[in-house]
């Protein structure tokens, strides 16, 4: 009898321990056969989150080249007048200087070309830049600096190329014009998504507590430390990145940028009339009459008495007027 009853509970803890040990199997036969099932079960915030690191990794690379290349130009005039002493800014003499229409018609005389705008500067010394009527073929003619006192063509600037490529890297990435134009405003688009994404992750618990958005913690170590210190950077840089990227967007494309201007009571741009690389009947071209705008410019003066920077357009048209 004793013997007997030994086995007895071992044989009862096989019995139950008989259904787990199945359920079991049949669990771990389910995750063999399903992987990814488990592995792809992200959340809304995971799922914002792979995509705002995979932005920043991919467009955030191009876009810290745009903001390089932005940063060179706002030191443009700067970097110039370093490179170039004496074209952009001349000594100051006691004699008045030419006026734009004196300086046009010598402009015109020792360079055979019509003159299409002139910039000048209230400043004393500052050289007047002139632009010539761009060419067939051309978007934008040339320029030249002019010596405010005795009208004579200033040397070429030194480093006007090197700055001349940088813009087209920072508005086009080196592209041709308008394809450029819709890959800045991808671009742009994506930025607007970085920062609304980061906003999203970053959102807090309490939302109305200033130091929760605006501080961070430097009790914190490693990547803690590194997480809140760039939430709390990326707030702050919040409103410019949207500001950046809105003003992006309206000059990249036509349709934004037209729909706002009609929004703010702008006329309408003037649509071109012929596609380029498409040829038409030519045009009767009309002779533009010479103008005098020495008139135009008393009377600018008269109006405008503080000007510090005047940029005067000539005709291009016989029913135009001068603008200023």
């Amino acid at each position: 009898m004793t013997t007997s009853s030994l086995p007895q509970p071992q044989l009862r803890a096989s019995a139950d321990e008989a259904p787990e040990t199945s359920q079991q199997r049949r669990q771990q036969h389910q995750r063999a056969a399903n992987p990814q099932r488990r592995r792809w079960h992200w959340s809304w915030k995971q799922v914002w989150f792979q995509l705002h690191w995979f932005i920043g990794i991919t467009a955030g690379t191009v876009l810290v080249i745009i903001g390089l290349s932005g940063a060179t130009l706002a030191f443009k005039d700067e970097l110039l007048d370093v490179m170039n002493p004496g074209v952009r800014h001349v000594p100051v003499e006691t004699r008045a200087p030419l006026t734009p229409a004196q300086l046009a018609n010598i402009a015109a005389t020792e360079h055979g070309q019509r003159v299409a705008s002139i910039t000048v500067y209230a400043e004393a010394g500052a050289a007047p830049r002139l632009f010539f009527a761009p060419k067939n073929g051309q978007r934008r003619g040339e320029s030249i600096y002019m010596h405010p006192y005795t009208g004579a063509t200033q040397p070429a600037l030194a480093g006007a190329g090197f700055f001349e490529w940088t813009e087209s890297l920072h508005r086009w990435l080196l592209l041709p014009r308008d394809p450029g134009r819709q890959v800045a405003g991808a671009l742009a688009l994506c930025l607007l998504g970085l920062a609304l994404s980061g906003l999203y992750l970053r959102w807090p618990r309490r939302p109305l507590d200033w130091r929760t958005w605006l501080t961070f913690d430097p009790a914190l170590k490693g990547r803690s430390f590194l997480w809140n210190l760039h939430a709390v950077a990326g707030t702050w840089c919040l409103v410019v990145y949207v500001a950046l990227t809105l003003t992006g967007i309206y000059w990249s494309y036509d349709v934004v940028r037209d729909n706002i201007d009609a929004w703010a009571g702008k006329p309408p741009r003037m649509a071109q009339a012929q596609a380029p690389g498409k040829k038409g009947p030519p045009k009767e071209k009309k002779e533009i009459p010479a103008v005098d705008i020495g008139l135009a410019w008393s009377t600018f003066q008269q109006h405008a008495p503080g000007w510090t920077l005047a940029s005067v357009r000539m005709p291009t048209r016989p029913d135009e007027a001068v603008q200023f």
